[in-house]
């Protein structure tokens, strides 16, 4: 039963394969930044994220058509976006 189970399992993938297509691995840097974590994208392909600056402090931030934009939201120290919807409207916690 699991050999049966195996080749079944890797013909429906076989099969789903050649649907992908090339995939392309981009590095996505915020400029100043110590790190950058993306966490969230939608359709349009806007990505929001966490960036770290040199003084430890987690800020959020927006890659929209090539544009960087740092997120802070007004009287909280950090700042951290998690998601995005096809809007562009994003959430995350402070």
């Amino acid at each position: 039963m699991l050999r049966r189970t195996i080749v079944t399992a890797f013909l429906a993938v076989a099969a789903f394969a050649p649907t992908l297509g090339a995939q392309t691995i981009t590095t996505i840097d915020f400029p100043g930044a110590v790190t950058t974590a993306p966490q969230g994208i939608n359709s349009p392909r806007e990505i929001v994220g966490l960036i770290t600056r040199a003084d430890g402090v987690t800020h959020g931030f927006l890659l929209s058509h090539g544009t960087f934009t740092e997120i802070n939201f007004p009287g909280h120290l950090q700042t951290a976006p998690r998601g995005i919807n096809e809007r562009g409207r994003y959430c995350g916690s402070v």
